[in-house]
This record gives C-alpha cells, structure tokens and sequence, in this order.
C-alpha cells in the first residue's frame, strides 16, 4: 500500500495543478478540497500505512511555512499589521464567548466540561496543535484528546468547504473588500515564476529552518505535542525573518514549492481519516464543541463587522485560528490574495502563544 501511497501523495497534487488551469470544474473546487477528496479516497482503500502517511503530513506541513513565507515582503505587510491584530482579538473574544455559553448551557451533557472548554479555546484560538497541548496540560486521557481530535476534524469539514468554495465572495457581501498595498496592483495572484535553482535553494533553506527547530526543541528538552508547538512557531519565525533578506525574497518557485507540499499535507490528512470514527461519535460532545467553533466564528464577524475589517483579513485570520497555520496559504490561494499570507501566518504565531494559556486559565475558571 506505501508504494501506492507515495503515487497519490506526490503525483495527485501535481495532476491537480495542471488541471486546473484547462478544467472549469477542478478551477471551481480549487486543489485543496479534491486532494482531501482523493486523500479520503485512498484511505479507503485499505491497508493503509498511517505512520507513513502521519510523517508526510507532518513534514510537509512544516516544510511548507517557511516556504510561502519566504516571498513575503515585511515592510509592507506592516501597514496591515493594526487590522490583523484586531480582527485576531476578535478571534479571541470569539472563542472564549462562544465556550463559555457552550459550558453554561450544554456543561451537564458531557463530563469533564471544564477541561474539554479550555481544550476548545485552545484549538479554536491556535488551531489543532493547541488541542493536544492543553489536553496533556489538563491531565485528560488519550482516549478524550482523540475523542475531542476526531470531533474538531468532524466540525472542520463544513467550514473547509465553505473556506475553499463560496466563504470569500459571501464575506465581501457584508464585509469591505481588500484593498491591495499598491494601487497599482491586484490581489489576484500572478503567474508563477519558477526556476529549478530557485526552488532547490529555498526547499534547502527551509530544511535548514526545520533542522535547526527541531536541535533546538531538543536540546530544550521539549517533548510530545509541545514539541511540535516550538518547531512550528519556530519554521514560521524563521521564515518571517528570512523574507527579511532581498535575496531569499527573491528566490523564484519558493511559493509555488510551498503550495505543492501544502496540496501533499491535504492527500495525506485525508487518507488518515477514519470513517468509522466519524459516524461513533458521542452527540453529547459533537454539541459542545460545535457551540464552541461555530459561535467562535459568529462572534468573530460580528466583531469585524463592528471594526469595518475587510474580508480577506478576516477570514484568513479566522483559518489561522480556528485551522492553524498551515491552512493559511491555501485560504489565500482561493482568495487569489498573496499579500494576505503574512497575516496569517502572524495571526496563527499569536494562536500559538496564547492559545494553550487561555484555554488553561479558562478551564481553571471554569472549573472553580
């Protein structure tokens, strides 16, 4: 099953890419959501090496945010630096508004509420890593923080739909449009411009940003989900600061390579899920945290709509939270956005940082 695997993994996102410029339809859906799809498909075939494909998704995720970061050009983004850090806040308040009503009205249908709150501000503050971190924070069994994992996955189905189909042009409906950082310019993105040398240079200089994370996470000592916590925080600061450098920003096929291994990260998460996970799961539970996700996103817009945030802003801060991330470069691929990428990336730093101690302090309230 590997070799088949490895077939569908690496070749998938390519035939996808090279598609979509020739079929309407492929255009439509984008290759995010048919590489889940594909993804899926193969995991249903059986037999399938999941150690295999959790190494890829993992190493192709973390390869790619330095990557996407590389083309960023900082000294720009800084003047959208005041509405992200607002639109994120509204995240925030979001997340610990939807959780608390969550836990004051559905608290008695599951046990152990109070943990399960704060497991839920986490993730919808800093995205699926955070989940497991506070859930080991709090002392909660494998068998809850896999339960509240296939939850989150089974909730975050319907929003990357709504992400990688019509989620954008519904936003500019109530929302200000985007408005690019040059006049003169768009927001749609432009052609890629590729160069073996150049892709070659940056896949090593995010190796290089990868290896160096990891030797300093473990001469730290840094284990299990925290781990992975330092070495994404890490990849991203590295790229930010690289972007900083006129000759890294320079390097052509940098974002392109990035985008290829954010479509490998898509096959390979979903050849991992499991259908029959899906369909048991415990209603009680499934309530909960959709009260705590979906709320989140409410209060969100509601915020941003109050604040006048445009649209690209707040959706790609929203997928920083809500997905982490590595799901940035992707919402702004369908968004046709470049610009916007470094927002995100900044927005999901920030739902690391503070994520796990707000779902900490949450939970310790909560459970008072």
């Amino acid at each position: 099953m590997t070799w088949i695997q490895v077939l569908a993994y690496f070749i998938l996102p390519l035939v996808f890419l090279f598609a979509e410029k020739r079929i309407k339809l492929i255009q439509w859906l984008g290759p995010v959501i048919l590489c889940y799809a594909a993804g899926f498909l193969v995991g249903q075939l059986g037999d399938l090496n999941t150690e295999f494909a959790q190494t890829i998704m993992e190493v192709s995720a973390v390869l790619a945010v330095p990557l996407v970061l590389f083309s960023a050009n900082i000294p720009e983004w800084l003047k959208l630096a005041p509405k992200t850090l607002l639109s994120f806040l509204g995240c925030v308040i979001g997340a610990v508004a939807s959780t608390t009503l969550a836990y004051s009205f559905l608290g008695d249908s599951i046990s152990s509420a109070d943990k399960f709150a704060g497991m839920a501000v986490g993730v919808y503050t800093g995205g699926t890593p955070n989940l497991a971190a506070v859930g080991v924070a709090l002392d909660m069994s494998p068998e809850q923080i896999t339960q509240a994992t296939v939850v989150d996955i089974v909730l975050a189905v319907p929003y990357l739909l709504l992400l990688f189909t019509i989620a954008h042009r519904l936003l500019q409906l109530f929302l200000p449009h985007y408005q690019p950082l040059h006049s003169s310019s768009t927001s749609t993105t432009p052609l890629p411009d590729i160069s073996i040398k150049g892709v070659a240079y940056s896949v090593l200089l995010s190796g290089a940003c990868l290896g160096v994370c990891f030797a300093a996470a473990e001469t730290l000592g840094v284990k299990g989900p925290q781990q992975g916590l330092v070495i994404v925080v890490g990849v991203t600061l590295l790229g930010i600061a690289g972007a900083l450098f006129p000759s890294i920003r320079a390097l052509k096929g940098s974002f392109e390579a990035g985008e290829y291994l954010l479509l490998v990260f898509c096959v390979a998460v979903g050849s991992l899920v499991d259908l029959e996970l899906l369909l048991n799961q415990d209603g009680g539970l499934l309530g909960f945290m959709a009260v705590c996700m979906y709320g989140s996103i409410f209060f969100h817009l509601i915020i941003a709509k109050v604040l006048k945030i445009d649209a690209d802003t707040a959706l790609i801060t929203s997928v920083a939270a809500i997905m982490s991330p590595v799901f940035v470069a992707p919402a702004a691929r369908v968004m046709q956005n470049r610009e916007i990428i470094t927002s995100g990336m900044t927005a999901g730093v920030l739902g690391f940082a503070v994520g796990n101690l707000l779902g900490l302090l949450l939970s310790s309230l909560l459970g008072t």
